[in-house]
């Protein structure tokens, strides 16, 4: 390790050059002239105005009014009061800024200049600079400069994105280089084409700097808008597209006309890059300004029109041949909604083979009438290609709705109820869509090793694959058994040791190919799989294969006992396995990367990243440079810059991609001037995805702060508060940095910024931020309504158009107060284009909903009129709407839409760095916790939120019963007697399992297939069916909806009319819709039980048993009762059928369909409270299943639950849902069950910790259950006594077991069963436990360890080593703490601070340091006896925590209270004539005196975040030499007092004046 880091300190020298290589520079000039280009500079903000306009910051106040000034005042007030309590911003000093500029100085002045030659560094930048020149230049300097050292330095638009192409993490240089190009127009101009429109057109495509570009197109070169171009000025189609939605919405006809956009949107190859959501603008405007042309040459601008809602695509393509349609949905990857609508008008086509070809691409996204239409028309002379189905849909782990598997596989088979040998070879890899009884089932003799390859897939469930290796016949050769890797999983844990007598191939013995299998199949392996694999090739882990394999696929398990020594000495073999991994597998590289301990990255960049001489970190390698880039390169910028090559090429240990590993004492020695592309680096490597940890974050904070200091110091300009500091961001500044680092400011630091121009730019970031974010940084509620409110006004007063307002507003339009009407238009702009799926996961109060689904309805109709595609848009928006607008929505589009509602919901994710919890939290519990200030999910705002919530996941749950109506026909049978509660009295009702709709819909699909088979008398009869049946229902509805059919006639038409108007009345009464749904039953029951009997159809033939049938048969239809069912008899008319005129098929299929409109629009999507799930309706839910009750659950038959117990294992709950759902399974599939098998302990999955916290007992605990104990131990802390229990006394707990146990190790009370070296050789492991244990078990544990802790942590010499020892650094003695730098309190975890049994036995100092999220677990025994500058160093490092602050405040008045008691009480004994003088050393000794009366205690209540506290407040005591005090255990009062203070007070009068 040590030789590494000295050879690069080495190399990192010499690159810098010896003194006779550099060129002189002289500071004090320097700094006027950086003086100088600031103050004649034109920023990058909307407006482009020079600097000096609001520079000295005073002329910004000088253009307020006296009103406007007075209340600026005010608010700065706030703010500097908020920040000063609740927020750790260093002071800087003029000391402090001057040691900035001379390391900027510095960091130019040491630049080796031997090639090309410079000698005065002042004479050189006075002028225009050459390329090479300019990569002499230290990277912040050519940021902080580009103004200057850009100009005419490089004169090639097309060079220019080369370097932009260079470093696509670089948002910053991004937008320097922009600004550079639009004010050099000119000059890049070479009168042929834009030199702005080259750079754009060479600018690579990237999804996550998209963003970025469409905002310079839109905001600031206003390439849409005809007075911002340069005469003569014209973009290509290739730059247009790449305008945002707000961009496009406001092109003009003038400017669509001038520019030729009619003719430049024909390019199909470009526009059809953009998602649907990117081209629905382009659709707008050219719908606007071309209209009928869209249609009279729709193949040129098809691209355009296939992102149109579906009645205008409708509507556009009425004259488009089939055969054109078809070749659109061979072309064209689109949403599945547009697929089942083209497909509808295809599907007759005569082409049978084109047909097929399609359906085999498109089949996937078809809807599932679709498909069952096709499956019973189209697919039989197909069968013989049904593998290329299987291929193509189930081969491997993509995503495929389970419904569509479902049913596919359900058609494979020839008797459902018996699945056979040649059923399996049928199904191949749709065997994944039986459930685990339908495996059960099969004959063992059918399961061949053969047969097992052909229909083992990733898409089985582990269950399902233990299931056929257990059943499958064993298979022999040379006495190993051969098993499919997918099924290694499956094996016993002795296998894995190499203990069992069962010998498997490749696996036991273990052999370099079962290693790579295994490893490829290691995310399915639990625990203590694992842990025996992980010893198995312990001697094999640094193999450059073996971690190649372990780094393409899941390199977190293998490396989680590997300790941070070892980690940093292995680096360069690390660096050669991703070599190795090779450059198609970088990217799967780099995601795992990010899942790997945090402690090992930290360790990756203090072995790879040289400090140099000055104790700066070498940015250059710490972000993986391109050569091209860095100083002295040569003027080819055409390199390779992929990291492979990059890493080959310059020897680098690619420390770029452990850049979430950085600690604060590095970010500390990152040059102030280039923290902006580090920030920049991180957040692309980051993705869209990933959260900066809080720690990070505040560090990130401190160093941007930093450079803003520089810059001041560079450019003279006098800062005085936060607000002036935050005023010298650029927007190239602001969009590098991000909302989630500008969040940490909070709304009244961020709503003060003096410069208007950067408050607007940074509150427009702030809107970008996904609704997740806040709830990991210091926005409130409050915070962030303040903000919204103060865009929308600015935007407002900008007079702004309606579409900027919504763009702008974007994520924060939700928590505007002031009503808004938007045209329907701008909303549907706004969903459709400007929301993205995370950003539509709302979190607003119940009083926002209200407005916001006011706004829906306003942009899209009631919801009666939605269809699917109208509910894809919305998504998780739906969160918003009422129950009877979700009840509502018309079920077919229910049905089609569902699959991308369940798969595209953000609220079932999970989100880490929740404060006040260790573990990750649900979306949707996270939310609910914001909203109430972190003071639990029981608050009104938050239950409210969570029943919106549940409301919207259970109609979820009511479209997947609706989605699988046919896959559950095929399991139906009649269902036993229930008690059902009606209004107030009980009624025996009998609740058959049988979905009529579907069962209807194949009695009317077989008279339409034998209808023209039926004599004509079977024909008059089944017509006269339908009909009678159609007046009954029509007549019935006419009368429930208080009409008279006798005095009133309407046409069939008309009653479909009235019943749809009705059903959208919101104020219908309950029992008139109750009426309607059960006519609409009657409807459905009285046609199956005619036709059945004409048709003479069998109970095989409709898929149900006989006894179904049968149940049918007893039903009453159209029988009105007294009070519940309304009995109604029409007498039958005798029809003499031999005089019936004969009606052709296609009038028979008219008449079925308005009968089968008018049930259905009299029928609604059914209540989920009343329906019968099934384990298809829950795998067809997603997420949403984690809203099921206790009485579904119980409705549920025990085969169904028991089929999806594995599935109900791995969903996650939400604190409140996760004990109902585990009660009821339990009382459901193990009421009478003494103790689990260890095999259903592991499918139980993530409700063990429910299960382990009801009853313990319920659990195997045996030894031989280790492996379903390790899944209970990666879960809960909770079972190891339980454990402990079932082995001998004597014995200590094995490496093996210890690993199995994971978190159970936390309840371990006593050393007898731990052996002291095995537990310092597992140290990093126990370290990464986030154990909570009581101080006595802390102390056991220190004693233990102590010997095998490493100085590196216990000093605070290496940040890696602190995060090693996890929460361990929690148990440490008291006076340890006084040797840890405060700089690395920041990386104690939040279990080290949970762990320490009081805080103070850390400094003021120390106390400032630790993370938002460490403090956030903070508890009120751990801060009596804290001084007042511990309390308020502890107050402003939990400031992001309202609930936790709120606590801290009231101690802190107590203490003033106290003080001003005593200070009384004194000047009282004096006379009154002298004032006493305290020090703030004083005011940290006082605590209880009991002479001295106890302040009446207030009851805590959440303060206003913007709302000063009506104290001043010292600055807390960041002495080094501060003592820890010794009272951390007392129970008495919260503060202790020295009786020395007294005498204190007779001397001093200082603080008595402020006071």
């Amino acid at each position: 390790e040590m030789g590494l880091l000295t050879y690069m300190a080495l190399v990192a020298v010499l690159v810098r050059g010896s003194t006779s290589d550099l060129a002189k520079l002289d500071a004090p000039v320097m700094k006027d002239f950086i003086k100088y280009l600031f103050n004649t500079g034109r920023n990058d903000f909307s407006s482009g105005q020079l600097n000096s306009e609001f520079f000295p910051l005073e002329k910004v106040l000088e253009d307020m009014t006296a009103d406007e000034k007075s209340a600026y005042s005010d608010k700065l007030s706030m703010a500097q009061d908020f920040n000063a309590k609740y927020r750790v911003l260093d002071n800087f000093t003029a000391e402090d800024r001057d040691e900035l500029v001379d390391e900027f100085m510095h960091a130019l002045q040491s630049q080796d200049v031997r090639s090309p030659a410079v000698s005065d560094w002042n004479e050189i930048l006075d002028r225009d600079l050459t390329r090479s020149v300019l990569f002499l230049l230290p990277p912040g300097w050519r940021y902080l400069l580009a103004d200057r050292v850009f100009k005419k330095t490089i004169d090639d638009p097309v060079k220019w994105a080369i370097l932009v192409n260079l470093q696509p993490s670089n948002v910053g240089f991004l937008y320097k280089t922009a600004q550079h190009l639009r004010l050099e127009h000119d000059y890049f101009n070479d009168g042929q084409e834009s030199g702005e429109d080259l750079f754009m057109r060479s600018v690579s495509w990237n999804k996550l700097v998209e963003p970025y570009i469409g905002h310079i197109l839109s905001q600031r070169w206003k390439i849409q808008i005809e007075s911002s171009l340069k005469t003569n000025e014209d973009f290509s189609i290739a730059t247009l597209v790449r305008l945002p939605a707000c961009g496009v919405s406001s092109i003009t006809k003038a400017y669509f006309d001038n520019h030729g956009l009619a003719e430049k949107l024909k390019r199909g190859s470009v526009l059809s890059q953009l998602s649907e959501a990117r081209l629905y603008p382009w659709f707008v405007i050219s719908n606007r300004y071309m209209g009928e042309k869209l249609k009279t040459d729709f193949l040129n601008y098809r691209h355009i029109v296939l992102s149109a809602p579906l009645d205008a695509m409708n509507n556009i393509m009425a004259d488009t041949t089939t055969e054109q349609k078809m070749e659109i949905l061979n072309s064209f990857n689109l949403n599945p909604i547009k697929v089942q609508e083209l497909w509808s008008q295809v599907v007759d086509s005569d082409d049978d083979e084109s047909l097929a070809k399609l359906f085999f691409k498109v089949g996937h996204k078809l809807d599932i009438d679709q498909l069952a239409a096709f499956y019973k028309h189209k697919f039989t002379h197909l069968y013989s290609s049904r593998h290329e189905l299987e291929a193509m849909w189930v081969a491997d782990d993509s995503y495929l709705p389970w419904s569509h598997v479902k049913f596919v596989a359900d058609h494979h088979i020839n008797n459902p109820g018996v699945i056979g040998q040649t059923d399996l070879i049928n199904l191949g890899k749709f065997v994944a869509a039986l459930s685990p009884s339908e495996l059960e089932a099969i004959d063992d003799s059918y399961l061949t090793f053969d047969t097992v390859r052909l229909i083992v897939s990733p898409k089985m469930s582990l269950r399902q694959l233990c299931i056929i290796h257990e059943k499958m016949l064993i298979e022999e050769i040379n006495g190993e058994r051969e098993v499919l890797e997918d099924m290694y999983p499956c094996l016993d844990l002795k296998i894995f040791g190499q203990t069992s007598h069962v010998r498997v191939k490749n696996v036991n013995p273990l052999t370099d190919e079962g290693i790579k299998q295994l490893i490829k199949v290691s995310k399915r392996l639990n625990p203590a799989q694992i842990a025996v694999f992980r010893e198995q090739i312990s001697d094999k882990l640094w193999d450059i294969d073996v971690m190649s394999d372990i780094l393409i696929h899941n390199p977190a398990p293998f490396f989680a006992n590997v300790g941070t020594k070892e980690f940093k000495s292995k680096i360069v073999d690390l660096r050669d396995a991703i070599i190795r991994a090779g450059i198609e597998n970088l990217p799967a590289i780099i995601e795992n990367v990010k899942s790997m301990p945090k402690r090992l990255l930290t360790a990756w960049l203090e072995a790879a990243v040289p400090v140099f001489e000055t104790g700066k970190l070498d940015v250059n390698v710490l972000l993986d440079r391109p050569a091209s880039l860095r100083a002295h390169s040569t003027d080819d910028s055409n390199v390779e810059i992929d990291l492979i090559s990059h890493a080959e090429n310059l020897d680098a240990m690619l420390p770029s991609l452990a850049l979430s590993g950085l600690s604060c004492d590095m970010i500390d020695k990152i040059p102030a001037e280039e923290i902006i592309e580090v920030i920049s680096t991180i957040r692309y490597r980051n993705g869209e995805d990933d959260l900066i940890p809080s720690n990070t974050r505040k560090c990130l904070v401190n160093s941007v702060r930093q450079y803003l200091e520089l810059k001041a110091a560079l450019y003279d300009v006098e800062i005085s508060n936060e607000m002036e500091l935050l005023s010298l961001v650029t927007t190239a500044d602001i969009r590098a940095i991000g909302p989630e680092i500008l969040l940490t400011w909070g709304s009244q630091t961020l709503t003060t910024i003096t410069h208007p121009e950067v408050r607007m730019e940074v509150l427009l970031t702030i809107a970008t931020a996904y609704p997740h974010l806040y709830f990991h940084t210091g926005a409130t509620l409050q915070g962030i309504t303040e903000m919204a409110n103060h865009l929308f006004t600015l935007l407002k007063d900008a007079k702004k158009s309606e579409v900027d307002i919504v763009v702008g507003m974007k994520n924060l339009l939700p928590f505007v107060s002031a009503e808004f009407d938007f045209d329907p238009s701008t909303v549907q702009l706004y969903v459709k284009s400007i929301l993205d799926l995370k950003s539509k996961a709302v979190c607003m109060p119940s009083s926002h909903r209200e407005k916001y689904r006011r706004m829906i309805i306003s942009g899209f109709d009631s919801s009666d009129t939605w269809d699917s595609l109208d509910l894809v848009d919305l998504g998780d928006l739906l969160l918003t709407m009422t129950k009877d607008d979700l009840m509502k929505i018309p079920s077919t589009s229910v049905r089609k839409a569902l699959p991308q509602l369940v798969s595209g919901s953000v609220y079932g994710s999970t989100l880490p760095e929740i404060r006040g919890f260790l573990e990750p939290q649900i979306y949707t519990d996270a939310c609910a916790l914001w909203l109430n200030d972190g003071y639990g999910l029981e608050r009104s705002e938050g239950i409210d939120y969570l029943k919106a919530w549940q409301l919207l996941a259970r109609w979820h749950l009511s479209g997947a019963h609706l989605l699988n109506t046919r896959n559950n026909l095929r399991n139906s049978q009649a269902t036993p007697r229930r008690i059902v509660k009606r209004q107030t009295e009980l009624t025996i009702e009998e609740v058959p399992d049988i979905d009529y709709r579907i069962l209807h819909s194949k009695v009317m699909n077989f008279l339409q297939d034998r209808y023209s088979t039926l004599s004509t008398e079977e024909a008059a009869k089944a017509v006269f069916i339908i009909s009678q049946t159609q007046e009954l229902l029509g007549n019935g509805s006419l009368v429930a909806m208080g009409y008279d059919p006798e005095k009133e006639k309407f046409t069939q038409v008309e009653v479909l009319e009235l019943i749809k108007q009705y059903r959208s009345d919101e104020t219908k009464p309950q029992d008139v819709e109750d009426k309607l749904n059960q006519l609409a039953l009657d409807s459905q029951v009285r046609l199956i039980q005619k036709l059945v009997k004409l048709l003479n159809l069998s109970p095989a033939e409709l898929g149900i048993s006989s006894e179904s049938i049968d149940h049918v048969n007893s039903l009453s239809t159209f029988a009105e009762e007294e009070e519940f069912v309304a009995t109604v008899k029409y007498e039958e008319v005798d029809i003499d059928v031999t005089k019936a005129e004969p009606v052709s098929n296609e009038d028979l299929a008219k008449e079925i369909s308005v009968l089968e409109q008018e049930i259905f629009a009299a029928s609604i999507l059914k209540n989920p409270d009343t329906i019968l799930l099934t384990c298809n309706d829950l795998l067809s839910a997603g997420m949403s299943t984690t809203a099921l009750t206790a009485g579904d659950i119980d409705r549920m038959s025990v085969k169904e639950l028991k089929n999806c117990m594995e599935y109900l294992g791995t969903l996650r709950y939400g604190t409140r849902q996760l004990p109902i759902i585990w009660k009821a399974v339990h009382k459901k599939l193990f009421k009478d069950v003494e103790k689990v098998t260890p095999r259903d302990m592991i499918y139980l999955g993530n409700l063990l910790p429910a299960a382990v916290k009801e009853n313990a007992k319920f659990l195997d605990f045996g030894k031989p259950a280790l492996e379903a104990i390790s899944v209970l131990g990666s879960k809960s802390d909770l079972g190891v006594e339980e454990y402990l229990t079932t082995r001998t006394l004597s014995s200590q707990l094995s490496m093996k077991e210890i690993y199995a146990l994971g978190r159970m190790v936390c309840g371990i009370t006593t050393e007898d069963v731990l052996e002291k070296q095995l537990l310092i050789k597992l140290l990093p492991y126990i370290g990464t436990l986030e154990c909570h244990v009581k101080p006595e078990v802390g102390s056991l544990l220190y004693s233990m360890l102590k010997p095998g802790l490493d100085d590196q942590a216990l000093t605070g010499k290496s940040a890696s080593s602190i995060e090693e020892m996890g929460w361990l650094m929690g148990i440490l003695p008291a006076k340890l703490y006084q040797n840890i730098p405060a700089s690395q309190l920041s990386q104690f975890r939040p279990s080290a601070v949970m762990n320490m049994r009081t805080m103070n036995d850390l400094s003021a100092k120390q106390l400032l340091r630790l993370s938002p999220q460490a403090a956030s677990m903070v508890e009120t025994p751990q801060i009596k006896a804290l001084n007042l500058s511990k309390v308020r160093a502890l107050r402003s490092a939990a400031g992001e925590d309202p609930k936790l602050r709120q606590s801290l405040n009231a101690i802190v008045t107590q203490f003033e209270r106290k003080l001003a008691a005593i200070v009384k009480a004194e000047t009282e004994e004096l006379g009154g004539n002298e004032d006493l003088d305290l020090q703030p050393d004083d005011m940290d000794a006082i605590v209880d005196d009991p002479t001295t009366p106890e302040p009446e205690p207030e009851t805590p209540t959440p303060e206003p975040e913007a709302e000063p506290e009506s104290e001043p407040e010292s600055e807390p005591d960041d002495s080094p030499n501060s003592q820890p005090s010794t009272k951390g255990d007392d129970d008495g009062a919260a503060f202790a007092i020295l009786p020395s203070v007294w005498l204190l007070f007779i001397s001093f009068s200082f603080y008595y004046v402020i006071l």
